[in-house]
């Protein structure tokens, strides 16, 4: 669940929680960093300064080998040999050995464990001269006994630091904050836009969105758009042309039938003259079906009161044809059905289709028609295809149903089963 949460973050949400944290990791890393090039930063001074020292008593050594060593607080120059630094009885400077041009660090605090508050920092280098003597220089830093004036610099670059690492911050979290809104503004038009569209397909001109990717998805889902509208106008063009097309040779078949009807005719007739007009019933159905669902006008279909049991009854008796040979019962749940008032003619198309189909595609078993709590049931149950679940129960009139229920915004449940399918039909209530 808290997969599925965290996966459903919008993507400004997303993008600044994914650089907010990049830069508080930045945050956590820069202090040691900092610390890191401010102790290098004091390490080169140190040798610099050294250098410094060296270079003058080595440009002057080369004129006058006489020149005499610089000693100071700070320097200690020697010949041959490391010089001593004695501290608390310990020489600092004990058995340490450098090549030619190196540096030594020494610190104080590695000798003693139990430390005074005095803290020496010494820097040793070795220099060989033009000739071949070795000249040893020391630095001296004595940090605990520094003039306070350098304490108070070393707290300001302290001070100054931790200023740059809030000032980073909030500069980061402001630029992330205008970016987000941003984002957010954009992100939130082209929602809105895009579910405007959908259901209103004349507004299919987006603004114009700062972000081109923005821009591309607008355009694809315009063309995207425009491609479902050409394609539900060609349907409803086709449903309609064909559907009054159907209507002449229909009228003409029915008109014949009844002329037939008056007419004598042996009885070995009959049985093909009551499947000629069953089939016409049907293509008159279907007919009716295709012509009401290719009308543009919105309008709602005339609702009159309708009995429920009564109209089962009369779609019952009317597709008993289909299974007049099959061994199939037909159960019937519905004597209690009240008087609803319904849209008339969809409501026959909806459940006459229902009805053939589960007729039409049951031969050995059972169909039953209930109906219980405002909902028409109609389960079909062949025991030939109890262990073919490949086969579909109902065809082409249920697809056309479900167009029909989609139109009016009913509710239809398709409950596929071994052998069957249970179809739900819930009415909606007067």
């Amino acid at each position: 669940m808290a997969i599925k949460l965290l996966n459903n973050i919008p993507i400004k949400n997303r993008l600044t929680s994914f650089f907010l944290g990049i830069t508080l990791v930045t945050l956590l890393l820069a202090p040691a960093f900092l610390s890191h090039y401010f102790e290098t930063g004091l390490e080169h001074a140190g040798k610099l300064s050294l250098l410094t020292e060296n270079k003058d008593f080595s440009d002057a050594y080369l004129v006058n080998k006489n020149t005499p060593l610089p000693n100071s607080n700070v320097f200690t120059f020697a010949f041959d040999e490391m010089p001593s630094f004695k501290m608390r009885g310990v020489d600092l400077l004990d058995n340490i050995e450098l090549e030619d041009d190196e540096f030594r660090f020494v610190f104080s605090d590695n000798y003693f464990i139990n430390d005074d508050g005095s803290e020496v920092v010494l820097l040793a280098h070795k220099r060989i001269l033009d000739d071949g003597r070795s000249l040893f220089s020391v630095a001296k830093f004595n940090l605990e006994g520094a003039d306070p004036y350098v304490t108070k610099w070393i707290k300001t670059l302290e001070w100054i630091t931790a200023g740059i690492l809030f000032g980073y911050l909030a500069l980061v979290i402001t630029a992330l904050w205008y970016y987000s809104r941003g984002l957010g503004k954009q992100t939130t038009q082209l929602l809105t836009w895009a579910e405007q569209v959908s259901v209103d397909r004349t507004k299919q001109v987006h603004p114009l969105f700062k972000f081109d990717e923005f821009n591309r998805i607008a355009t694809c889902l315009e063309q995207a758009l425009e491609k479902n509208a050409k394609l539900i106008e060609r349907e409803q063009k086709f449903l309609s042309h064909a559907s009054h097309e159907l209507r002449t040779p229909i009228a003409i078949i029915r008109a014949n039938m009844e002329i037939l009807e008056r007419i004598s005719l042996p009885d070995i007739a009959s049985e093909p003259l009551n499947r000629v007009d069953r089939a016409s019933n049907s293509m008159q159905l279907l007919t009716e079906t295709l012509l009401w669902l290719g009308r543009q006008s919105e309008s709602p279909p005339t609702q009159r009161m309708l009995d429920i049991a009564a109209l089962l009854t009369r779609l019952i008796d009317e597709q008993s044809y289909l299974i007049q040979d099959e061994n199939v019962e037909v159960i019937c749940d519905f004597a209690h059905a009240p008087s609803l008032v319904l849209p008339s003619a969809p409501l026959m198309i909806v459940l006459n289709n229902l009805i053939r189909n589960a007729f039409q595609y049951t031969h050995q078993g059972w169909i039953k028609v209930s109906f219980h709590d405002n909902q028409i049931s109609i389960e079909n149950h062949d025991t030939h295809v109890v262990e073919d679940k490949d086969v579909v129960s109902f065809g082409l009139g249920l697809e056309l149903t479900q167009k029909v229920c989609n139109k009016l915004g009913w509710t239809l449940v398709l409950e596929p089963g071994s052998g069957g399918m249970t179809v739900n039909l819930i009415l909606p209530h007067s």
